[in-house]
């Protein structure tokens, strides 16, 4: 088990969040106001576009992660990427990042059973066989961990 990874309470982004997201994606190097993000939000959500946070006791968040949910022709569903990544500069070091990416890597797979289950009955109606989608190469031990453990800032 990986027991670096001391996150609990890492939830979806809301848009309460924006003004702590400006402030990080600024620190990442990517300048960016509150209002800009914020009319920004609702088209960029409903595209299937999603983000989690790990917010900290006082309020502020110690760290973002963005994932966009695009169409590509080379796979038969669409994909999802991790396309911002950041923690505060105190905070770094600390295995908050890594407790992001291994969140938002359950999340996409939650997600991508959800949107494959109906394809799947159809292939096995089809087929007889039904194709299968595992979690082998997702942090599950890590994420176990990461629930037993407390962490407060």
């Amino acid at each position: 088990m990986d027991s670096a990874i001391p996150v609990l309470a890492i939830r979806p982004a809301t848009e309460h969040d924006i003004p702590e997201l400006a402030r990080l994606f600024t620190a990442l190097g990517h300048p960016a106001t509150a209002e800009a993000i914020a009319e920004r939000w609702r088209e960029w959500a409903a595209a299937g576009n999603t983000a989690l946070v790990a917010p900290r006791r006082d309020g502020a968040l110690a760290g973002a992660a963005t994932l966009h949910r695009m169409v590509v022709l080379h796979r038969p569903r669409p994909v999802g990427r991790i396309t911002a990544l950041v923690v505060d500069t105190p905070l770094r070091g600390q295995g908050v990042g890594r407790a992001l990416v291994a969140c938002q890597r359950v999340v996409s797979f939650v997600r991508l059973r959800r949107q494959t289950a109906g394809v799947e009955k159809e292939k096995k109606r089809s087929t007889g066989k039904a194709r299968r989608i595992t979690a082998a190469s997702l942090p599950i031990q890590g994420m176990r961990s990461a629930v037993r453990q407390k962490w407060t800032m």
